[in-house]
């Protein structure tokens, strides 16, 4: 397949397709059932590192050190459009929720919006005079926000580019922006240790929340659009009311960084993972610990809520994956049998599978419910650093340091395909 490393790796929403980039300068398309090379996408002159699908599947965009952004018709492969205009490398791509736009950032510090149909560059985004760490687009489509090493954020119209606001307060660069589920509200946050809440049609500020000892390095909404979850360096986790900026707890307890936050599905829990070798349970509506889930022997590196709320999965740096009960914090099972270190782990979508990657270049199955490993999938020469389920659960996707991709049957464990191409991981 690939002549040089993957730099990225993403299904089709429909489940049909998957679509690698890579240092090798190409993009290649599978067939996520088969396995099958569909067909390599040629056209860039430098690494390519970032792809994304649009929303109804049928595009794929593709961002390059060459500058540019192309547009490929993902049925059949046809270059549809190359974007051009960036006077340095494209970092990040994003199609719009509603498959109309794809913006585009680059280390030029602008941001460029265009028509995902015609190819027409809309507008470029221009006003910060540093690099950016982050750019989103709301779930309604309609508006854009960049956080920056200027210490400020820009909301744009997504439709018609114009610049709506620059949001000032920030003493430090912003590091992350989010929009709530409901488009209504952004959150940034900065080394400056704060967060700010800002009116996403207003631009105005709602609220300056303090109180991190260290920067913020990422946030996130509950999926109700009521609360606001930040973590930071200095090892807490604090909830926050988005209606009135009230702080409604400070998690502690965690006695080194917290590695990874996950919401349950509800919105009413918080999972932490941490150095400190356990995960805790937070309930979002108190912020009272629920449960301290201890039994890891080193650091957990990855946590998961199953999709229907009932399970948590965590994956170790002690080779382990272990299954909690989401409600009681009683550890259900300790799945055995990796040798090295667990990277990742993620639940099917229908709540039935749990699939661990690890360093010992190894993919594992287990049965959600009783923890019984259904199979090994042995192919990679290097370690495995990332799995995904497609969307319907029918697929594996395995990302590893041997420079391929492998697809493999959810349910029957058999390899599907092995996607090589890139030249480098």
């Amino acid at each position: 397949g690939h002549s040089d490393w993957v730099q990225s790796i993403a299904f089709s929403p429909d489940s049909q397709t998957v679509a690698s980039g890579s240092l090798d300068k190409t993009i290649k398309l599978w067939d996520a059932k088969t396995g099958k090379e569909l067909r390599t996408l040629k056209g860039h002159s430098d690494w390519v590192q970032s792809i994304a699908f649009s929303p109804d599947s049928q595009t794929v965009a593709s961002g390059s050190d060459d500058n540019t952004i192309k547009l490929w018709d993902a049925k059949t492969g046809k270059e549809l459009q190359t974007l051009k205009g960036h006077s340095n490398s494209v970092c990040s791509v994003a199609v719009s929720p509603d498959g109309q736009t794809v913006a585009l950032g680059s280390d030029d510090n602008t941001i460029k919006l265009w028509d995902a149909k015609t190819g027409k560059e809309i507008q470029t985004l221009k006003g910060h005079s540093n690099w950016f760490h982050s750019v989103a687009f709301s779930p309604d489509s309609q508006t854009v926000a960049l956080g920056s090493d200027n210490n400020t954020i820009k909301l744009w119209d997504a439709k018609t580019g114009k610049e709506l606001y620059t949001l000032e307060g920030h003493s430090d660069s912003v590091w992350s922006v989010a929009f709530s589920p409901d488009s209504q509200i952004v959150a940034s946050g900065s080394d400056d240790k704060t967060i700010k809440l800002w009116g996403a049609k207003t631009g105005k500020e709602l609220q300056t929340l303090e109180g991190h000892s260290d920067s913020v390095w990422s946030v996130a909404f509950s999926p109700d659009s009521q609360t606001v979850t930040l973590d930071s360096d200095d090892r807490t986790i604090k909830l926050w009311d988005t209606k009135t900026g009230k702080e409604l707890q400070t998690l502690e307890g965690h006695s080194a960084s917290v590695q990874y936050m996950a919401f349950s599905l509800d919105g009413q829990t918080v999972a932490s993972g941490s150095d400190d070798k356990t995960i805790k349970l937070w309930d979002t509506q108190t912020g009272e610990k629920l449960q301290t889930l201890e039994g890891h022997s080193n650091s957990v590196w990855s946590v998961a809520f199953s999709p229907d709320g009932q399970t948590v999965a965590s994956g170790s740096d002690d080779n382990t994956i272990k299954l909690w009960d989401a409600k009681t914090g009683k550890e259900l099972q300790t799945l055995k049998g990796h040798s090295n270190s667990v990277c990742s782990v993620a639940f099917s979508p229908d709540s039935q599978t749990v699939a661990s990657g690890s360093l010992d270049k190894t993919i594992k199955l287990w049965d959600a419910k009783t923890g019984k490993e259904l199979r090994t999938l042995k192919g990679h020469s290097n370690s495995v650093s990332s799995v995904a389920f497609s969307p319907d659960s029918q697929t594996v996707a395995s990302g590893s340091l041997d420079k391929t991709i492998k697809l493999w049957g959810a349910k029957t464990g058999k390899e599907l395909q092995t996607l090589k191409g890139h030249s480098n991981s």
